[in-house]
């Protein structure tokens, strides 16, 4: 089967939602697939990133179809690679299709337009479209997340310009089902590479802590964080920080940090490698992750969850979204009832309290994550899904 994958941002390099397509595009190849990832621009700083214009990464072909991985420094340059590689998107698509096949094309946007396009494409060309659903983009347009231009329609017509489709939580899935009761669908948790994570050696000799990692753009969870913090007896457990975001944000995330009760306590990171991620989270008494009882993460699934279970470190985490569909409180992750910091805080004293019920709690949440996070168990699901 030859599948493309479509409004990608930086593979093999990026944030988490690029890993997500590139483990879903690995899983597909070791389910005997030929996948190429399609990327229209260049995001990556070539101080940071060596990278090939074209090439194959883990098992999976690339494309920059704008003719660089790398982000211009001068705006104007940066349009017109812009232009450029959506040009050449569609120009190796048409010739794809023309000359050689294409089979499937899983998308990755959350613009109406895109989508629209990529269907009328795909209707041309004879093949099949589907969407990867990961953020109900409706709520990300209010939030001023993404702009609300791009995601016009988007949640109501996604469904109706799928073939198939996969989602990341039962949420969409339901959205979806109501408008499109026919489409076939497929659920997808967040998903990593375990194996990766496994070869990684966790660092020794660290203070004890608890570990929150996460966007500043999400400050208000980081909030959540440094005040349930306070709120627990921490009893000489550190809190570490590992947030990225824009300088403007981490100056204030240092300030909150500064002006904190336990600031001697605290430690923050940024721009870590993903091995110097592994290695902390390895160390972690606990790693933190609240779900907000919000539209937004009810539709949601953090990738990090998937990297937290791997590692067999217990997690802590709130009683929302796709949290009751694959974890029990006190069994494979500590689950605070309610997005309260005071509650939240009394699970972070169970770990300090009974440190070996929290190792058992790691390792059966480690157990979840071979069960439903390893990328290996869904190539294969999704060519059935195509199939059928």
């Amino acid at each position: 089967m030859e599948i493309i994958y479509l409004g990608c941002n930086g593979y093999p390099f990026g944030m988490a939602q690029v890993e997500r397509q590139g483990l879903i595009a690995k899983s597909l190849v070791g389910a005997g697939c030929k996948v190429t990832i399609i990327n229209a621009v260049g995001p990556h700083d070539r101080n940071k990133v060596q990278l090939k214009t074209k090439g194959e990464w883990n098992g999976v072909d690339y494309i920059y179809t704008s003719g660089s991985p790398y982000r211009p420094t001068y705006p104007l340059f940066r349009k017109f690679l812009k232009i450029v590689g959506l040009i050449g998107e569609f120009t190796y698509i048409f010739k794809r299709g023309i000359f050689s096949k294409i089979d499937v094309a899983i998308l990755s946007t959350h613009s109406f337009w895109t989508l629209k396009y990529y269907y009328f494409l795909s209707r041309i060309l004879r093949f099949k479209i589907v969407p990867d659903y990961v953020e109900y983009s409706s709520v990300l347009s209010s939030s001023g997340q993404v702009s609300s231009k791009k995601l016009l329609f988007f949640d109501k017509y996604v469904p109706v310009y799928a073939d198939y489709a996969i989602c990341i939580s039962k949420f969409l899935f339901d959205k979806m089902r109501i408008i499109n009761p026919q489409l076939s669908i497929l659920r997808i948790p967040p998903v990593c590479d375990i194996e990766k994570i496994d070869h990684i050696e966790d660092s020794k000799g660290q203070l004890p802590y608890f570990l929150y990692c996460g966007s500043a753009f999400y400050m208000e969870v980081v909030d959540f964080v440094l005040e349930a913090y306070n709120l627990s007896d921490s009893r000489g457990f550190y809190l570490y920080l590992i947030v990225n975001g824009k300088p403007h944000e981490l100056a204030r995330l240092n300030e909150l940090v500064k002006n904190h009760p336990k600031t001697n306590t605290i430690k923050t990171y940024a721009d870590l490698s993903f091995a110097e991620l592994i290695k902390f989270y390895k160390q972690a008494a606990a790693l933190l992750i609240p779900l907000r009882p919000t539209i937004q993460d009810e539709a949601r699934f953090p990738h990090k969850i998937g990297e937290y279970t791997a590692t067999g470190r217990p997690v802590i985490t709130t009683n929302f979204g796709e949290i009751p569909a694959y974890f029990r409180n006190r069994h494979n992750a500590l689950i605070a009832e309610k997005y309260i910091p005071a509650i939240f805080a009394r699970e972070m004293e169970f770990i300090i309290d009974n440190p070996e019920q929290s190792e058992s709690i790691g390792k059966e949440g480690r157990l979840t994550c071979e069960r439903f996070f390893d990328y290996k168990i869904y190539g294969e699901k999704i060519v059935e899904l195509i199939n059928n």
